[in-house]
């Protein structure tokens, strides 16, 4: 196994959920969502269009980085945290 990172190769996937604050997670309301490339600091960015304008939401997701050479998927990562717009 390669133990370099190579931004360019890998993609993160992530399945979120919107709700208001406080409000748990269904599993089969999350949508998926691929975010931008990794950029030389190893930052990707994920875009949700079309939310609803809401000062405060609860954000659940799961995360999945994807090898576009291999097709190999990482293990999740799930997180569920507040954002402020």
């Amino acid at each position: 196994m390669c133990r370099e990172f190579h931004p360019e190769r890998y993609r993160l996937l992530a399945k979120i959920q919107l709700t208001k604050p406080g409000k748990g997670r269904n599993p089969g309301l999350m949508r998926n969502y691929l975010a931008s490339p990794f950029d030389a600091a190893s930052n990707a960015t994920v875009t949700i269009p079309n939310i609803a304008s809401q000062s405060e939401y609860q954000v659940h997701a799961r995360f999945v980085l994807l090898d576009t050479e291999t097709g190999y998927r990482s293990q999740y990562l799930q997180q569920s945290f507040l954002i402020q717009l």
